[in-house]
């Protein structure tokens, strides 16, 4: 679905930049998918939540937000830190794995 195709999008963000560059570039459109998911993620009482580790939900939420607050956007994408992008990452790639495993 949506959630993939943005994933993968970042994915690709994340692998085109040396693995020493913290400062990543992704298109808005996807991040923001990705951001809205975490968010609406962990505002959603009640949730799979215990499908998910709960420190890489948190870790994910803070970096989330932390990315919505200070979001510089250059263009059509905006930079983040690596560490960032890779909390979100962690925890999508787990709510996908369990989202096609259900």
């Amino acid at each position: 679905g949506e959630l993939t195709k943005a994933y993968l999008v970042a994915r690709r963000s994340l692998r085109a930049e040396p693995i020493d560059t913290d400062s990543l570039h992704v298109p808005q459109g996807p991040l923001q998918r990705l951001l809205n998911f975490v968010i609406d993620d962990a505002d959603a009482v009640g949730n799979e939540s215990q499908h998910t580790d709960a420190a890489a939900q948190s870790n994910a939420t803070a970096a989330a937000i932390a990315i919505q607050n200070g979001m510089v956007v250059r263009g059509k994408e905006v930079s983040l830190s690596r560490s960032s992008l890779m909390a979100i990452m962690r925890f999508i790639g787990n709510r996908l794995k369990s989202i096609t495993a259900g």
